[in-house]
């Protein structure tokens, strides 16, 4: 059914794929130009997954021939902007070409079947793979970070006396001082400036 020109698949597999309800990715009328007879002819296609099926008519049930898109290249024509072909990497292998209706139709149609193919596919699990790990990396540096907060959080809280010498504030043994608080209060230059000049002035005016 498929053509000698086709890989070796297991035509019931394949009918089976085109026949249940999975999602039609591209479908339309693209004129084909034959292999034999160098005419082109119309024919409807329809594209899932890595497979591109082409019938006479939308109304048959089966196809006439199967094209898989793996090692394959999809190029638009550069005389033609309405015409692409389908070109193997294996030597030997048939190029198909193809016209569609008009340029929107044929760009349409390149980016679908450029996307279809399983070494695509891949690409794009791999590329999102990647993203996904370097989320973990970014989450994980976020929680070791953190947790070293926390950390010296729970040290200081444990020892305030460096909590205190960082705000400049020297904690009291509690033992003795006359403050309540257990705090003493380290007096500033201009504060020792002016009471030495009060007990000198005091001094002075004593008979």
């Amino acid at each position: 059914m498929f053509g000698d020109h086709m890989m070796k698949l297991n035509a019931k597999n394949i009918l089976n794929f085109l026949h249940n309800d999975a999602h039609v990715d591209k479908r339309g009328y693209l004129m084909k130009k034959g292999e034999v007879n160098k005419g082109w002819q119309r024919r409807w296609f329809l594209l899932k997954g890595n497979m591109l099926f082409y019938y006479q008519n939308p109304h048959d049930t089966d196809p006439i021939g199967l094209i898989l898109l793996e090692g394959c290249s999809i190029n638009s024509c550069s005389t033609d902007p309405t015409t692409f072909s389908i070109t193997f990497q294996c030597e030997g292998s048939r190029t198909y070409h193809l016209c569609a209706d008009d340029e929107e139709s044929c760009s349409g149609w390149i980016n679908s079947l450029q996307r279809s193919s399983y070494s695509y596919l891949r690409a794009q699990v791999d590329r999102m793979h990647e993203q996904v790990l370097a989320l973990e990396r970014k989450k994980n540096m976020y929680v070791d970070h953190i947790a070293r907060r926390n950390e010296e959080d729970d040290a200081l809280s444990l020892h305030p006396s460096r909590a205190s010498s960082a705000s400049g504030i020297e904690v009291d043994s509690g033992k003795t001082g006359k403050h309540k608080s257990g705090l003493r209060a380290f007096s500033s230059p201009l504060a020792l400036r002016k009471k030495s000049s009060n007990s000198l002035e005091h001094k002075t005016r004593s008979p």
